[in-house]
């Protein structure tokens, strides 16, 4: 139960939720990838109302936060890679577009 479980087994599923959303976005399965990021903060609701019992200053609690920072800076620099591809992306879109309204305005279409 939920309720029962200790600090350590909550960080642990919150760090294996964060590998899979790794894997995810590494698949570019964004749907996925935001059902595991609500299932993260979910869990970090839950994370927070549990006693810590000294976990995160452990060696061990220590070594998972490391692990855990890692993934999410990975993470972090993922995702702006993929908004910086696709700003650009929509950019070029935009310039083809701008680009064939002014040759197809310029036109005179009657015959």
């Amino acid at each position: 139960m939920i309720g029962e479980e200790t600090a350590q087994n909550l960080w642990m599923r919150y760090r294996f939720l964060t590998l899979e959303m790794k894997k995810f976005l590494d698949k570019q399965d964004m749907e996925f990838f935001y059902e595991l990021l609500d299932q993260r903060e979910r869990l970090q609701i839950i994370l927070n109302q549990t006693v810590d019992g000294g976990f995160r200053n452990s060696i061990e609690g220590k070594a998972l936060f490391l692990q855990i920072q890692q993934d999410n800076q990975y993470i972090i620099e993922q995702m702006q890679l993929k908004m910086s591809i696709s700003k650009r992306n929509h950019q070029v879109a935009k310039a083809y577009d701008d680009f064939n309204n002014d040759q197809i305005g310029g036109r005179n279409w009657k015959g």
